[in-house]
């Protein structure tokens, strides 16, 4: 399987954060954005499931000891245990996008994430880009 090219990935990216600014203006948190809460329409991507949405830092009603996240797609903050506001969705978008780019989900065994926590808490920089991505937000 081969991920999307840079165009599309541009695309999908563009449309599924301003679908997370709606979710963020409406003052929601989705919390699991994910792939398989990412639907394809023909009339752009539609972002599903709100099932464990929250308001913005909104107390998680949860059982204890459970956390409602998918590895790979969760931010530090909602792995351990803490609330998660709309970063926890761009950390989400992120990681998406490296699924649409690579067809490899960040978390399966053969990746080189270790932990969602471990490697989601270094501070990451672009500069270490493969080629082509230049010109993408935050890239040299």
């Amino acid at each position: 399987m081969r991920g999307l090219r840079r165009g599309g990935a541009r695309a999908l990216v563009a449309e599924l954060a301003r679908a997370v600014a709606v979710i963020h203006g409406a003052g929601l948190v989705h919390r699991d954005l994910r792939p398989s809460n990412v639907v394809l329409t023909r009339d752009g991507p539609r972002i599903i499931d709100f099932g464990i949405a929250r308001p913005e830092y909104g107390l998680t009603l949860t059982e204890p000891g459970v956390i409602p996240a998918t590895p790979g797609y969760a931010p530090p903050e909602q792995v351990t245990g803490r609330r998660a506001g709309p970063p926890a969705d761009v950390f989400a978008l992120g990681a998406v996008l490296v699924f649409a780019c690579t067809a490899r989900d960040p978390s399966a065994p053969g990746t080189r994430r270790r932990s969602t926590t471990a490697s989601s808490t270094r501070n990451r920089h672009s500069t270490g880009c493969p080629t082509g991505c230049s010109g993408w937000p935050g890239t040299a």
